[in-house]
């Protein structure tokens, strides 16, 4: 993840102030934003990936943070994106169902699964998150969400982050304007420090 998509999700976090968390997909935003949750709050994250879920149990220091390994159905992905198909992840898909989650971020295999998934489970009020949202592939059920929107980094061809809602009206929870200012300054540093000044 960018800098400046952390710096989204760890706005969002603060602002919403879940109680109930998820993730498809662990890696180290699963050991770095439950920090910004408060006491009583749980991050749930489900991994695919055996060897890596061991890996970031191991260095989880946070009780509040549950790390589920869900063994695929199938292997190798059978779609064509190489992001494995329903059928390939169905358990690691609906392993969440019948919760509700106030934040979801979707950062794993078959995300466009996830996607519809977390829109059966999110709560009222409750905002997802879908990384590498500059993959076409997963936007057909973005549309399930009233309230959307897509941010793009300083480098407008790549990481982007889409924010989703139900009820919530998410200019109410992300300045854009800060943003857009931020990202124009990185975009002049990084090309800076790229020609070695």
């Amino acid at each position: 993840m960018s800098y400046e998509e952390i710096e989204i999700i760890r706005e969002l976090l603060l602002f919403l102030k879940p109680r109930n968390c998820l993730e498809w997909g662990a890696g180290y935003s699963t050991l770095f934003f439950p920090k910004y949750l408060g006491r009583r709050a749980e991050w749930a994250s489900i991994e695919h990936e055996k060897t890596w879920a061991e890996k970031i149990k191991a260095v989880n220091k946070s009780k509040r943070v549950s790390i589920f390994h869900v063994e695929p159905n199938r292997f190798p992905w059978t779609d064509e994106h190489s992001d494995g198909a329903y059928a390939d992840l169905k358990d690691y898909v609906n392993f969440p169902a019948g919760d509700k989650f106030d934040f979801i971020l979707i950062d794993g295999r078959a995300r466009a699964f996830c996607l519809e998934m977390a829109h059966k489970i999110l709560a009222d009020n409750g905002i997802v998150v879908l990384h590498d949202a500059e993959r076409e592939y997963y936007h057909a059920p973005l549309n399930l969400y009233r309230n959307q929107m897509m941010l793009s980094s300083y480098n407008a061809s790549e990481n982007k982050l889409w924010i989703g809602s139900r009820d919530l009206d998410l200019n109410d929870v992300v300045d854009i304007t800060k943003y857009k200012i931020l990202w124009e300054k990185y975009k002049k540093l990084t090309a800076k420090s790229k020609r070695g000044h």
